[in-house]
């Protein structure tokens, strides 16, 4: 294994890793570090390039380089054709820990478990969704399968959207506001970066409207060849009632039923999210939280 710059690093052949990569997450592209780290990352890579691992950094600590997980990136970690044994991920450790003050880092479901680098065990929420639609919504949890009656009952409407324009106008007031204030979370970071995945063909909305033509809730996804991420939601509190989130969610399964794609809920170790989500019935798979101080 060897240690690279930014510029040090072949753009064809790492983002060629990534193609051949299993779990079809887009973050690790050079297009996409570039975009969410201000083209301020190395990696530890392979010296024929089959396997990557990206360390996006900032400078915050006396200006000596600290690796993290940039926002809106949920995992990283090793990507490849490499046996991510715990033996492994000690010399990934000891050699990232002669390039950095600290570090905090996401790895990915795919990557092994070494306790003594891995301070954090995050969750994750994964559909498979190669089954017809009628037996996936019959492993729905009970109240499911009432919340989604209310479609008809209330008359609500489900369709796509190309504006990411609009998604985050609604986005921002509804859910957005809701987060303490960040400097790197910023809505125009949220916005060029969606704009970036956009530009690549990979971002879906899909938008709930009532009987009177009006929108209440939203979600954003990011659709690669095997996998789709719910990325950003949003619903308006007044409608609560109506359950956007829910019907929008088992809309994207109705519509990528029968197929080998992946639908990735994004977690949550948060209780009142992972409810939400279990009522799908997914998955659950974890990944590791690197860290040195």
């Amino acid at each position: 294994m060897i240690f690279l710059t930014r510029d040090d690093i072949d753009d064809v052949r790492w983002d060629g890793v990534i193609n051949k990569s299993g779990q079809g997450l887009p973050y690790a592209y050079s297009w996409s570090l570039d975009q969410v780290a201000g083209k301020q990352w190395d990696a530890i890579i392979s010296e024929d390039y089959t396997w990557v691992l990206p360390l996006p950094y900032n400078r915050k600590i006396c200006g000596f380089k600290q690796y993290y997980t940039p926002y809106l990136i949920q995992q990283l970690g090793v990507i490849g054709d490499v046996e991510s044994s715990e033996s492994f991920l000690l010399l990934l450790n000891k050699m990232i820990s002669k390039h950095c003050i600290r570090a905090k880092l996401a790895f990915n479901e795919m990557n092994g478990y070494a306790p003594q680098i891995f301070h954090q065990d995050k969750t994750n929420f994964v559909l498979k969704l190669n089954g017809p639609y009628d037996k996936l919504r019959s492993n729905y949890k009970k109240n499911l399968q009432q919340v989604l009656k209310k479609k008809d009952e209330f008359n609500i409407s489900l369709g796509e959207d190309s504006s990411i324009t609009t998604f985050l106008k609604y986005y921002f007031e509804y859910t957005f506001s809701k987060f303490s204030a960040s400097e790197k979370l910023s809505p125009n970071y949220i916005q060029d970066y969606l704009s970036l995945l956009n530009s690549k063909g990979l971002v879906n909305i899909l938008l709930s409207k009532n009987d009177l033509d009006e929108i209440f809730a939203g979600l954003l996804y990011v659709k690669t060849e095997k996998r789709i991420i719910i990325l950003l939601q949003f619903a308006n509190p007044e409608f609560k009632k109506l359950s956007g989130p829910s019907l929008l969610i088992d809309e994207v399964i109705k519509r990528y039923s029968n197929s080998e794609i992946l639908l990735d809920f994004e977690g949550s170790d948060i209780p009142g999210i992972a409810m939400f989500y279990n009522a799908f019935s997914p998955e659950r798979r974890s990944f590791g939280i690197l860290k040195i101080r």
